[in-house]
């Protein structure tokens, strides 16, 4: 479904029991969505201008949700594997999130509020966690993680806060408050 003006959106699926669902209001919104493989599923929402989503699986069960609401946010998810998840919602200006899995069972959940917020998740393996909330201006956080059931939050709220996150292993945890 698209309302407005010189919005854009493709979707290529190849496999089976792929779905994929796209909503864009607004001008000039692109959202690209490719899925190969089975049981793969993907949503975008955007609302505004200028809004940007990619979301690229390769898999099984893997499921991806973007929601944009303002101007100039850019979304990118990557992920090969099985049963691993994501979900951005953006909403502002000029906000950036980039999240890439690969392996089985990963989940990453970003949630940027305000402008000029950047996000990057990278999660390899099993059953690693990252979960980003950035409210304000100019905020930015990278976390990657590398091995299985590691786990990272990270809350950030004001102006140009940074952090960032490098785990390796089993089982490990981190928190940025």
């Amino acid at each position: 479904e698209q309302a407005g003006r010189h919005n854009d959106s493709d979707v290529d699926q190849q496999g089976k029991g792929n779905s994929a669902d796209v909503a864009q209001k607004g001008r000039y919104n692109e959202s690209d969505v490719e899925q190969s493989g089975k049981n793969n599923s993907a949503s975008v929402a955007q609302k505004g201008r200028y809004n940007e989503s990619e979301i690229k699986q390769n898999g099984e069960g893997n499921s991806a949700s973007v929601s944009q609401k303002g101007r100039h946010n850019e979304s990118e998810i990557t992920q090969n594997g099985e049963g691993n998840s994501a979900t951005v919602t953006q909403n502002g200006r000029h906000n950036e999130s980039e999240i890439k899995q690969t392996g089985k069972g990963n989940m990453a959940d970003v949630a940027q509020s305000g402008h000029n917020n950047e996000s990057e998740i990278s999660q390899e393996g099993k059953n690693n966690s990252a979960t980003v909330s950035q409210d304000g201006s100019s905020n930015d956080s990278d976390i990657a993680q590398h091995g299985m059931d590691n786990s990272a939050v990270v809350t950030q709220t004001g102006v140009s806060q940074d952090s960032n996150i490098l785990q390796n292993g089993t089982g490990n945890m981190a928190t940025v408050i």
